[in-house]
């Protein structure tokens, strides 16, 4: 029992993780594929409705699939409390758009060659939507089981068309070449990203070591740079044999140190954000802090002054 409890906790997770990494990944797709589904639906109706007829047609099906994929083409314009259900609203719309709705025609068309060719066609565009493999199978498998469930009900028909189980290989076939491809896309992609973060590491640990000196000499040019400026103007008050230094040099000096110890700070966080950028981690709004536009613009003028 503790075996069983313990691979269904571990499918769990796995599931999770998977549904997590699909639904972040997806994200810049999701106009896109709202576009897809808003103008294919009711476009490939009059396809097969008018100018091609097929054996079946569904207008309030497609009705449904239009309005499903018409949010998704205006995600980015959603409210901040609607984004946390991108997830849960991505993989239905997923479901019913792809698998679901081209089985439940596959099986209302006789499985004519026309729906084959276009079940084979959703479900590679959900191989290339869904990134990870476990979700294309769930969703693939959910879609179907849904399909001829509602395909049960609206007919009556009990028995499996036999016809399915012939071309089901072939559908099994696409999603596993599918996955194998775009797996190992990722797989190159995840290679260039670690290569890319290891000589990123390399690269700041050099820049480190000699920032750290920097700041170090700063510090200490802080610490006793005023000492020494007040040594030189009473040497020039009294009038002994020191070279001069022109008032705008003196006042550079006396911000100098400041100067070099932000520089460094400077250097360390533009280190900091490649390192971040190159890890692709997520980040958090964890230490977020408001700051005025004002004086950020200022900042950037003093840094650029040219």
């Amino acid at each position: 029992m503790r075996t069983i409890r313990g691979w269904a906790s571990l499918f769990l997770n796995r599931l999770r993780y998977s549904i997590e990494q699909s639904a972040h990944y997806s994200r810049h797709n999701a106009t896109l594929v709202g576009f897809l589904g808003t103008v294919g639906y009711p476009l490939y109706y009059y396809v097969w409705a008018e100018l091609f007829p097929q054996p079946y047609e569904n207008l309030w099906l497609r009705l449904i699939g239009t309005l499903l994929f018409l949010p998704l083409l205006l995600y980015r314009y959603w409210p901040e409390r609607l984004q946390q259900w991108f997830t849960l609203y991505w993989l239905v719309v997923l479901i019913y758009g792809l698998p679901f709705f081209f089985t439940y025609m596959l099986l209302r068309n006789d499985m004519s060659l026309v729906w084959s060719m276009s079940t084979m066609a959703a479900l590679f565009l959900l191989v290339l939507v869904i990134y990870d493999w476990l979700m294309v199978a769930v969703m693939a498998a959910a879609g179907f089981l849904l399909a001829w469930l509602f395909y049960l009900a609206m007919t009556g028909d009990t028995a499996l068309h036999g016809d399915y189980l012939v071309q089901l290989p072939i559908y099994i076939f696409v999603i596993v070449a599918g996955n194998i491809f775009n797996y190992t896309a990722n797989m190159v992609k995840e290679e260039k990203m670690n290569a890319y973060a290891t000589m990123g590491r390399n690269i700041a640990h050099e820049l480190r070591t000699p920032l750290l000196g920097i700041r170090g000499a700063a510090t200490a040019l802080r610490n006793y740079l005023p000492a020494l400026m007040d040594g030189y103007t009473k040497a020039r008050y009294a009038n002994l044999d020191v070279r001069p230094i022109r008032a705008p040099r003196l006042e550079d000096l006396e911000d100098s140190a400041e100067i070099i110890v932000d520089e460094v700070n400077y250097a360390n966080t533009v280190i900091d954000m490649l390192l971040l950028s190159a890890a692709q981690s997520t980040i958090t709004n964890a230490n977020f802090s408001r700051h005025s536009i004002n004086d950020t613009i200022d900042e950037a003028l003093e840094r650029y002054p040219f």
